[in-house]
């Protein structure tokens, strides 16, 4: 069993196989043949995730309009546990007055229940000790989630504000809506590392050449106030200079490059892919996680979008990285519309043959 705090403070109580026997209920209560089929296209048909069509847009504008991924502060411990159920109701309070606009949901994960699925909180199995509070990604387009970080019982004050925001963050959603990206840049220990000049040479080339400007912000790797973002992207984990590009309301376009993948024609392709159309093979969605992040009604309001793509005839090199980030944007994709098609095509039958041995049946008890 699982509580699941809502945006204004409303709170679900969810029980899968309670709301199953519902389900099951429902469609043997049904008399009608055609309300069964009906029934069974709704609920089984399946349905391609994280995709969304979208037109006359290139990427960066629609980003915009997607629904960003929600990540999840679990606190996890026995049903039973009062000490969790009164951490639980302060992180509450603190949501409340600190959590608006934020892609965060606060959950009260009971690990005592039997039909525990932990993968869903990013974690292989059980926590060694309870009460814990984890804190999970979660990605919309693959329904994947991921392991970020975790405090023994709960997160102080300064852990949640490290949650909530930072100071790379904080940049990001402020500069985010005038320019098509942030590149963001957490420099490694080579004091000879060539990433300095390679980034001065792109901006200034870019600049001049195109109307989306972009901007760097640079991650404080000793920042504690960054831990948060550095467990993330993964930027604890490496000592190679580590580069991501955040676009819309904090996409991090994956995957990010790290030290020898740092060069201009890598840098190059993932900011073309952002000036190319939007469509159902090819969204914003498909190319990376949302940061968490606050994102109000200010920073959409400064949001300048760029309208349609257009052919970057006069600039042939630019034209061939368009084409190449085109190409394998399309092929990050394929794989999930081809399953789903596949899946739809075997439901269909399925469907089908089952409609037919109900009519059949119907027509001899006639």
């Amino acid at each position: 069993m699982m509580y699941r705090r809502r945006l204004g403070g409303f709170w679900e109580r969810q029980h899968t196989a309670g709301n199953t026997d519902s389900i099951v209920r429902c469609f043997m209560n049904t008399n009608s043949l055609f309300h069964r089929f009906l029934f069974l296209l709704v609920f089984l048909l399946p349905r391609p995730v994280g995709i969304d069509c979208c037109e006359n847009m290139i990427l960066r504008d629609a980003a915009f309009q997607e629904k960003r991924d929600i990540h999840r502060l679990c606190v996890m411990a026995n049903h039973e546990d009062e000490e969790a159920w009164k951490r639980f109701a302060d992180l509450e309070t603190w949501f409340q007055n600190n959590g608006e606009d934020l892609n965060i949901e606060l959950l009260r994960v009971e690990a005592d229940q039997p039909e525990m699925t932990w993968r869903e909180y990013g974690i292989p199995s059980a926590p060694p000790s309870l009460p814990v509070t984890v804190f999970a990604g979660h990605y919309n387009f693959d329904n994947s989630s991921f392991y970020i970080q975790h405090w023994e019982p709960g997160p102080a004050d300064e852990d949640l504000e490290a949650i909530r925001s930072s100071p790379a963050r904080e940049q990001i959603r402020q500069k985010i809506g005038e320019n098509l990206a942030i590149i963001l840049y957490a420099p490694g220990n080579d004091d000879s590392s060539p990433v300095e000049k390679i980034l001065e040479s792109v901006l200034t080339d870019w600049n001049q050449k195109e109307p989306f400007p972009l901007d760097v912000i640079r991650v404080d790797r000793a920042d504690v106030r960054e831990r948060i973002l550095l467990s993330f992207t993964g930027i604890q984990s490496t000592d190679l200079d580590w580069l991501g590009i955040v676009f819309g309301h904090g996409t991090l376009i994956s995957p990010p490059l790290q030290g020898e993948e740092i060069t201009e024609d890598n840098l190059y392709q993932q900011l073309t892919t952002l000036t190319l159309d939007c469509s159902c093979l090819q969204s914003p969605s498909s190319l990376g996680v949302d940061l968490p992040m606050v994102w109000n009604e200010e920073n959409k309001s400064q949001i300048i979008f760029r309208g349609p793509a257009k052919p970057a005839a006069n600039d042939p090199i630019m034209a061939i990285l368009a084409e190449e980030a085109n190409q394998g944007t399309t092929k990050r994709v394929f794989w999930l519309a081809t399953v789903w098609s596949f899946t739809f095509l075997v439901t269909i039958v399925i469907l089908a043959a089952f409609f037919i041995i109900l009519h059949n049946r119907k027509f001899k008890n006639i």
